[in-house]
């Protein structure tokens, strides 16, 4: 069973397009935030050192953070070497997005040569300390650029990792988080390892088990109708788990888990998450 359960880990993460080298994977990732006049900065956190894309015109109005998915996390056998994405999505969703404030954060581990756990693209993709180190870099930013509140957007695993900065972030009440967003979003990976019998993810918090704790704020969830990694069910039971859904939308899109997202993202980047009352 442990040999099967790598290899369905291991062909989730499998790119369709030809493999790139990690010198290939930062390049594209340069020339994407280039095109779209993003400024790169390295972050460093007490536990990590993040790659950050950002653009910043405008005080007054909200941060908007996009939190980076899994990315390259294994290969057919078992772990890969580096989990620098091969197709950076919400990267490129970031750069679509024409808010005045925009900020890419990747995952630990990615982009950077500096000496990393490869737990912490595997089982605690999603620990405690992950999630301290982007609290870190956001409030940080905010502070220092002067933004009063933030709007969260995490791709994938990123969607979790978000759900449950946003968390974080309500209890430390040093920053408003206005919305929290999510495509493809894996908001609760212990379903989802149940649910296509994958190695649990031992060391890592779920969105799902404070999604109550979160309720209130606006929430808007996208999933891919022909979505073959992050099913829908996925996010419905996240939907469950916040009980009261006045704020949690979800949002189905012609979309598989990479392919659509970045055709229709100039329109759905502009829909707000909101409650119904």
């Amino acid at each position: 069973m442990a040999i099967v359960t790598v290899l369905l880990n291991g062909c989730l993460s499998i790119p369709t397009a030809p493999s790139l080298t990690v010198d290939e994977r930062v390049a594209l990732a340069t020339s994407i935030a280039t095109d779209t006049g993003l400024i790169s900065k390295r972050y460093q956190t007490n536990g990590f050192t993040l790659q950050g894309y950002h653009r910043f015109t405008s005080k007054q109005e909200p941060l908007v953070v996009y939190i980076g998915g899994d990315g390259h996390a294994w290969e057919r056998y078992g772990p890969s070497d580096d989990p620098t994405p091969m197709n950076p999505l919400a990267l490129r969703l970031a750069g679509l997005d024409q808010s005045p404030n925009v900020l890419y954060l990747a995952r630990p581990c990615q982009y950077v040569s500096d000496t990393c756990s490869v737990k912490y693209w595997t089982s605690h993709r999603m620990a405690k300390e992950v999630i301290d180190s982007y609290q870190q870099i956001i409030t940080g930013v905010a502070s220092h650029h002067g933004f009063s509140a933030v709007q969260l957007v995490g791709f994938s695993g990123g969607g979790g990792v978000a759900g449950l900065v946003a968390y974080q972030l309500k209890l430390n009440r040093q920053l408003r988080v206005e919305s929290f967003r999510s495509v493809a979003g894996n908001l609760d990976h212990r379903y989802w390892t149940k649910e296509l019998a994958l190695i649990p993810m031992a060391g890592s918090l779920n969105a799902s088990d404070i999604a109550s704790r979160i309720n209130d704020i606006p929430q808007l969830h996208f999933i891919g109708r022909n979505d073959r990694v992050i099913s829908a069910n996925i996010s419905r039971r996240y939907q469950e788990q916040a009980g009261d859904t006045r704020c949690v939308t979800i949002s189905e899109q012609q979309a598989s888990h990479v392919r659509g997202w970045v055709a229709l993202w100039s329109q759905l980047s502009k829909l707000k998450a909101s409650c119904v009352h």
